[in-house]
């Protein structure tokens, strides 16, 4: 990708990224958009020569004509070294000809030249066609996140016992940055979880990110977790949250109930495949 390719690229990626994100419920466009603006300028501050960052334009045919573009990130997570697809887009007009899965294997193929060793990508739950694509390349799910619309009044009690406390000995919510507030629940006087979230403003109410909900492990399996939902809705009710988002791993089939119990709907999935190590170089894109 040259810089006028970035140029060009780029405002469209932060409309395509809000588009996709107020349409699985996730934002709404105002905050979508701002939310879209922040994660380029933050991950790519210095454009096309921000380190770990590879971007490419996606070529084809005779005329060896620009028809898509693809963002990796390529970085060590822990034992692993991870390219990470944050976006990939092939021009509306040429879909269904074969050119998305070409561009993810010849990004597979990018990827473990640059020693990557599992890739990831994150698929909104209402893009049935790329969902189906990568499925079919061997991705299978490793998170998912899911939303749920909150009334504007507080809910019933989740149990005559289980309450939420803020987590501090004052009952002032302890927080990091503002908008981050902690509580401990109590069966009783029984510390039995703790749950955190961030908070963030919206047009229509603040909208909730759940980033601990935790029952003591030898509480489990009594209905703690569903009482502490409950009570967690009447306290984000309570500050004026609309919107509550949480993300939960995808072999926690416990908490994936729970969720769809309490009527939060899959939004958008994360995706993982280990990646075999690299072959022989081939074409098919430009930098």
């Amino acid at each position: 990708m040259t810089w006028d390719d970035f140029d060009a690229w780029a405002p469209r990626s932060v409309r395509d990224l809000a588009a996709g994100r107020v349409a699985a419920g996730l934002q709404d466009p105002q905050g979508a958009h701002a939310f879209a603006q922040d994660v380029l300028l933050g991950l790519l501050p210095d454009g096309l020569a921000t380190p770990l960052h590879h971007l490419w334009s996606v070529r084809w045919g005779p005329a060896d004509e620009a028809v898509g573009h693809l963002w990796l990130r390529i970085r060590p997570t822990g034992r692993e070294v991870e390219a990470y697809v944050l976006d990939l887009g092939i021009d509306p007009a040429l879909r269904g000809r074969g050119l998305g899965r070409a561009t993810m294997l010849a990004a597979e193929r990018a990827a473990g030249d640059l020693a990557a060793t599992v890739a990831r990508l994150t698929v909104l739950a209402h893009n049935t066609r790329a969902r189906r694509l990568y499925e079919s390349l061997g991705y299978t799910v490793a998170e998912v996140t899911a939303t749920k619309r909150l009334a504007a009044r507080r809910v019933g009690p989740a149990s005559p016992s289980v309450r939420l406390r803020a987590a501090t000995a004052a009952g002032v919510h302890r927080s990091g940055p503002a908008g981050h507030p902690r509580w401990t629940a109590f069966d009783g006087d029984d510390p039995v979880g703790a749950l955190s979230a961030g908070l963030e403003p919206g047009p229509d109410g603040a909208r909730a990110s759940i980033e601990t909900f935790e029952v003591r492990e030898d509480r489990r399996g009594r209905g703690l977790g569903r009482a502490l939902s409950v009570a967690a809705e009447r306290e984000l009710v309570g500050l004026g949250v609309r919107t509550v988002r949480v993300s939960v791993p995808w072999s926690d089939a416990a908490a994936r109930s729970l969720c769809a119990s309490r009527g939060l709907t899959v939004a958008a999935l994360e995706l993982t495949r280990p990646l075999a190590p690299p072959g022989p170089a081939r074409s098919g894109w430009d930098r």
